[in-house]
């Protein structure tokens, strides 16, 4: 359950950056330079350092989850896909050794 609010929280907070998007934040200041507060020059730089930090903010969000994520599955002791790649290749590696061996017992028994 601590799991569930933890990510919930996390993805309650990244809505805020999500919400607002460039197209709406492009509608907004277009409103703006139609009523004459502001000009096309300004709205355009606004739009600029809006996205770059809307984006910069996103970023910031997903390491933040990310970070979570890791944290929570180290706690839980989950095998991560590294971890189950090695432990892969090692099952692997003993099937072949035991055809192997099968195979040989199974000549010796033939030359017996």
């Amino acid at each position: 359950m601590m799991v569930r609010d933890t990510i919930r929280k996390s993805l309650y907070a990244g809505l805020g950056v999500a919400v607002v998007t460039c197209e709406e934040i492009r509608k907004t200041v277009d409103r703006f330079v139609e009523a004459g507060k502001m000009s096309a020059e300004d709205s355009e730089a606004l739009i600029n350092e809006l996205s770059t930090k809307g984006e910069k903010q996103q970023k910031e969000f997903q390491q933040w989850l990310t970070d979570i994520a890791r944290t929570t599955f180290d706690r839980m002791e989950i095998a991560d896909k590294q971890k189950v790649d090695e432990l892969s290749a090692k099952v692997k590696n003993l099937e072949e050794r035991i055809t192997l061996l099968e195979d040989l017992r199974h000549k010796e028994e033939k030359s017996h």
